[in-house]
């Protein structure tokens, strides 16, 4: 990122990175206090050059060795916001947030990441949400009728929605259709 930042024409180079907490790790041996281990990392970079904002995300697992290339773990800023519940660029217009989320290509080479690394995933089918050990691969979204926030297997408030106020959904997708949002802290 240093590199890029200096680059002429480059106006600015942002990062915004977290942990990703999308499975149960198991807990640091002879660790005396209570913690969870991240399963990965998210990062997301922009580069503002002129009026051109390029963006590529990248999801990096606990497991990934450290030599690995980071540009293994490539991704849009779509993936990120799915398996993070956050929406970055929210001030976008729809259409330009569509487009710029969407896309990895732009700034993939920028990056040093070659061209096997800059095709698009396929998207991903049935849950989309986190998976926790030893839970269905399949595990239902749980949502709730009154608030209309949805749950998947991992999130805190899964096993929480009374049966009354419960509705399931097979994917993320159908949730969202019907008028459902992720928690926050999903």
């Amino acid at each position: 990122m240093r590199d890029l930042a200096q680059k002429d024409g480059v106006e600015g180079v942002y990062g915004m990175t977290d942990p990703l907490f999308q499975r149960i790790m198991p807990q640091l041996p002879n660790a005396d206090e209570p913690h969870v281990i991240p399963s990965g990392y998210w990062k997301i970079v922009a580069v503002k050059e002129g009026n051109t904002v390029k963006v590529a995300g990248f999801i990096l697992d606990q497991d990934t060795t450290r030599g690995a290339n980071f540009c293994s773990g490539l991704t849009t800023v779509d993936d990120v916001e799915q398996r993070t519940g956050l929406d970055f660029f929210h001030a976008l217009p729809k259409e330009t947030q569509a487009v710029l989320e969407g896309e990895t290509r732009a700034l993939a080479p920028a990056l040093g990441c070659g061209e096997s690394a800059t095709k698009e995933r396929p998207a991903r089918e049935g849950n989309e949400g986190p998976t926790v050990t030893g839970a269905p691969a399949q595990a239902p979204i749980l949502a709730n009728k009154r608030s209309k926030i949805c749950h998947w297997a991992g999130c805190p408030g899964y096993d929480r929605i009374s049966e009354a106020k419960r509705v399931e959904f097979k994917t993320r997708e159908e949730a969202e259709a019907a008028g459902y949002r992720a928690a926050r802290n999903c």
